[in-house]
């Protein structure tokens, strides 16, 4: 239904979404997806009323980074709160405000996004997170990790006796790129310590 990944995690009195979509009708999207040939783009409010969710009910948002096609859909979410590492916004923000940062690595950052969240931050809807946090909901643990961007998180969710790990775009790391030029999110590899 769309080719922008956000997973629905519901239970102990929860509704949680890894990631939040994209915003198809924001210019900044529109051109991106424009880009990409993707003909199959919604918004995160169509995605989960397409499942049956209210996109009213969802309570948290655990974001993996800041990326564009990671956070653009949090102002379909009027009730959520937002984790994100304070790393992870904090070096994207110096980032985009440095002329000597490469163009060809600002062009996944929507600056627009970066705003929205300290907004919400000065709403009290931002909660960030410093590295590992153990147990942030019942089953739900966030590793902290680094690759594809500067301090992403990686969810590990355990439920009826499994762990299921949702890594993002962590699979994307510069040592991988350099063998073989595999394009923007298309290489899913076992990582290895």
């Amino acid at each position: 239904y769309s080719p922008f990944a956000m997973t629905l995690i519901q239970g102990e009195g929860h509704t949680i979404l890894f990631d939040c979509g994209i915003d198809p009708h924001d210019p900044f999207s529109k051109e991106k997806i424009r880009m990409e040939g993707d003909q199959n783009c919604h918004d995160t409010g169509e995605v989960l009323l397409s499942i049956g969710i209210n996109p009213a009910d969802i309570d948290t948002v655990i974001l993996s980074h800041c990326h564009w096609d990671h956070i653009g859909g949090m102002k379909f979410l009027p009730n959520a709160t937002f984790y994100v590492q304070k790393r992870e916004l904090t070096c994207w923000e110096k980032a985009m405000a440095d002329s000597d940062f490469p163009h060809t690595h600002k062009r996944i950052m929507n600056p627009e996004n970066l705003l929205e969240l300290r907004r919400y931050a000065g709403q009290g809807r931002v909660m960030y997170l410093n590295g590992d946090a153990d147990e942030l909901f019942p089953g739900i643990s966030v590793k902290a990790a680094a690759g594809h961007s500067s301090s992403q998180s990686m969810l590990f969710v355990t439920s009826g006796g499994m762990r299921f790990a949702l890594i993002g775009d962590v699979a994307e790391v510069k040592i991988i790129k350099a063998k073989k030029n595999y394009g923007y999110g298309r290489l899913m590899e076992v990582l290895k310590p």
